[in-house]
């Protein structure tokens, strides 16, 4: 059996933040699609993240977000597309030829492609109202979007729900798209357009809690993400000044302990 650790990683974001008196104490690494399908820890990371989804509140259940290791790296396409994991050690070797690691939760960037069949948020679908289809128009549509948060979850329990384990993660993952923009020389005065897709029925909620805000809506038929019944999509952004510094700490809840 191989070990479950980490390799070397294409990337890792600087900065790290520390709690006095750490209840949990962990540490969190970015991977690109390509590294990510060499880790031996791969399956642990697909069983995490099926665990995550299956435990979501609210009516819409998903029988398995992932059917397969590979499918998160085709998910997010080759190219600028990353994974944040977020783990703990289970042994004292040194990292990361000897440690083998937990893997507590993680959250996925990629690339917004708007994949069309957009309602406007709101509206009213008695109306009448047809989908936005923004090739036709020439003019920017709801979904106009930079990057999207995919895959963000943590593994189910008291010891690591609520925690702000996910806040850590997604802040990470802006993190690095400031990072990448800056090794591009790339310099832009619009904010940057964070999107992200949600079940509607369960985690409204939570991502309106964390600034996003709904745009666009559509009907997702049973099997859209392996769901188990019918449900409202829908799309939200938060807008990411593109000024905000590289190498800040990331903001962590009393009781745990980050390190990126």
């Amino acid at each position: 059996m191989p070990s479950l650790h980490p390799e070397t990683p294409v990337a890792e974001s600087p900065g790290t933040t520390k709690q006095s008196d750490p209840a949990l104490s962990f540490e969190t690494r970015i991977f690109s699609t390509a590294e990510l399908l060499r880790q031996p820890w791969l399956r642990a990371l697909t069983q995490v993240i099926n665990e995550g989804f299956g435990a979501m509140a609210g009516p819409v259940k998903v029988a398995a977000r992932l059917r397969s290791d590979t499918q998160l790296a085709e998910e997010l396409n080759e190219g600028d597309g990353f994974t944040a994991v977020a783990y703990t050690a289970k042994s004292d070797g040194r990292f990361p030829d000897d440690q083998e690691i937990e893997v507590i939760g993680t959250a996925s960037v990629k690339n917004w492609l708007d994949e069309g069949g957009w309602h406007r948020y709101p509206y009213e679908h008695a109306a009448g109202s047809e989908p936005w289809d923004a090739n036709g128009s020439g003019q920017k549509g709801p979904c106009d979007g930079d990057y999207e948060f995919a895959l963000v979850t943590v593994r189910p329990g008291e010891k690591y729900r609520k925690r702000g384990i996910a806040d850590h993660l997604t802040g990470v993952c802006e993190q690095e798209i400031l990072r990448r923009l800056s090794l591009k020389g790339e310099s832009r005065n619009q904010p940057i357009r964070m999107m992200v897709k949600i079940v509607k029925e369960n985690n409204a909620p939570y991502w309106s809690r964390k600034g996003f805000t709904p745009v666009a809506q559509k009907t997702s038929p049973k099997g859209t993400w392996d769901s188990l019944t019918e449900f409202t999509m829908w799309a939200m952004v938060r807008e990411l000044s593109p000024f905000g510094k590289h190498g800040i700490d990331i903001t962590v809840p009393s009781g745990i302990s980050a390190r990126t």
